[in-house]
């Protein structure tokens, strides 16, 4: 499985075809144009591959004189819903995360992150251009996030405030893969200051790379300990 996985990385970051926006009454009246539209007409959700996947976040304590440090947040699980429109638009219609819990240690203190989710807030068409041969597309245009999470303490945990994550610029490579089946490949970045812990902790630049398909079903990672943000 990891040899399949490394494999769907590889095809989806590096060997996506060159894309150029087409006509899109071109996709819809040929049918050697659209073999990915085709797959895509009424809706795909395809699993995130965990071990491909990445979240990066950077923490800085607030003491005047620690440095920031960027850490990879586990990707645990997740799902991504797709389509594509009788016009050709690529729709994102629905994105969601589990992800692994987090630590740090503000004043000493271990601040624990968990039940950490992310989700897009609503579907949402992209600017989509096709390449020539129909197998691909890229999609470009801007997003919301939310994301969910709780605070440990004493082994119980205890939900805190929502955060919208707003105008988050995302690239989306979609790709036929064999006779059937679709791969994708998420890019989004959020720069900036996204979270404050009391004057003590601030979260920053929230930086994703997801890759899904719907070839195989993935098995859930279990985390084994939370990801230290900042010791």
């Amino acid at each position: 499985m990891r040899n399949i996985l490394i494999a769907l990385s590889t095809l989806l970051v590096a060997s996506l075809p060159a894309c150029g926006t087409a006509d899109e009454s071109d996709i819809v009246d040929q049918p050697e144009m659209r073999p990915l539209a085709l797959r895509l007409e009424d809706g795909r959700t395809l699993a995130v591959a965990p071990t491909g996947s990445t979240m990066l976040v950077t923490g800085r304590y607030l003491d005047g004189h620690s440095l920031p440090r960027t850490a990879a947040v586990a990707v645990l699980e997740g799902s991504v819903d797709v389509g594509v429109t009788a016009q050709g638009t690529f729709g994102l219609n629905a994105v969601r995360l589990e992800l692994g819990d987090v630590i740090a240690y503000p004043g000493g203190v271990p601040l624990h992150l968990t039940d950490v989710r992310a989700r897009l807030e609503q579907p949402i068409r992209l600017h989509t251009a096709w390449s020539d041969d129909g197998l691909a597309l890229d999609a470009v245009g801007d997003v919301t996030l939310l994301l969910d999470w709780s605070l440990q303490v004493q082994g119980q945990p205890y939900e805190l405030a929502q955060q919208r994550l707003t105008e988050i610029p995302v690239h989306i490579s979609v790709v036929a893969m064999g006779p059937s089946h679709v791969g994708l490949h998420i890019a989004a970045t959020r720069p900036g200051v996204f979270w404050s812990w009391g004057g003590m902790l601030e979260l920053s630049d929230l930086d994703l790379d997801l890759n899904a398909s719907d070839v195989i079903r993935v098995p859930r990672i279990e985390q084994t300990a939370p990801t230290t943000l900042l010791p």
